[in-house]
């Protein structure tokens, strides 16, 4: 009997650490570099090159994008929460508010805005980082009255 009663209080003391691992959730932090083989922009002219620099502090996200194309170089600062709290972005298009919240291991991040030309446009993008956490992976869906797009973003980590 003394022995079942220890085997429950050795329990009883790993449970909390066995679930507080499964609910831990990617940290995306650091520098990532697009990589142009593996991401597929549809019907969109792929950039040369897509740098971001994230950091994630619990439930902030802070996302540093500079993409570079044939119309020159676009910067853009953003800012989500992943607890679910809207977040407004002011971008280069137009402002934005965005809902971000975790589907399991996956970021998903909502974003509804009104462009400056005033087209409306619904963009969900789904964030997943690889088991090395080397690579991540951004599938997007972009909605707008013109109609409807895919992209995959995939960047390696270069910090």
């Amino acid at each position: 009997m003394t022995r079942f009663f220890v085997f429950l209080l050795c329990l009883a003391a790993a449970l909390p650490v066995v679930f507080a691992q499964a609910e831990e959730k990617p940290d995306f932090s650091g520098q990532w570099r697009m990589n142009a083989q593996k991401s597929d922009f549809g019907k969109f002219p792929m950039p040369s090159s897509i740098t971001r620099t994230i950091v994630q502090k619990r439930p902030n996200l802070s996302v540093d994008t500079v993409e570079r194309g044939a119309s020159g170089e676009q910067t853009a600062h953003a800012m989500y929460r992943t607890d679910g709290v809207d977040t407004t972005n002011h971008f280069n298009t137009g402002e934005g508010t965005s809902h971000a919240f975790w589907d399991g291991q996956t970021l998903v991040i909502r974003t509804s805005m009104k462009t400056k030309s005033g087209v409306e446009v619904v963009m969900e993008e789904r964030w997943g980082l690889s088991s090395d956490k080397n690579t991540l992976t951004t599938d997007s869906h972009i909605e707008t009255s013109k109609g409807g797009a895919d992209l995959k973003l995939v960047c390696d980590r270069i910090q």
